[in-house]
């Protein structure tokens, strides 16, 4: 079901900007919003399957006055390198 990529993303996101020590609590505080304005692309390898534990890896590219750029991997290995 493929809505459930962009939870797992959003999720990403947001352990990512926690991380850098802005948690979704800050967030809210500070009235800071972030919603999926558009994707570039979206390459579905293979479906996951209920029980399979997955790693979302989240990269910030770019961050400007109102919008934030950010690419994520969902992958079931716990590394990077197992991205293709």
């Amino acid at each position: 079901y493929h809505p459930k990529y962009f939870e797992f993303a959003d999720g990403g996101r947001n352990q990512a900007f926690a991380d850098f020590g802005y948690p979704v609590e800050e967030q809210l505080k500070d009235r800071v919003g972030f919603t999926i304005a558009g994707m570039q692309e979206v390459a579905f390898n293979r479906p996951l399957f209920m029980g399979e534990e997955i790693t979302v890896f989240t990269e910030v590219i770019e961050v400007g006055r109102k919008s934030c750029k950010v690419n994520h991997w969902i992958t079931l290995g716990h590394d990077k390198s197992d991205i293709d």
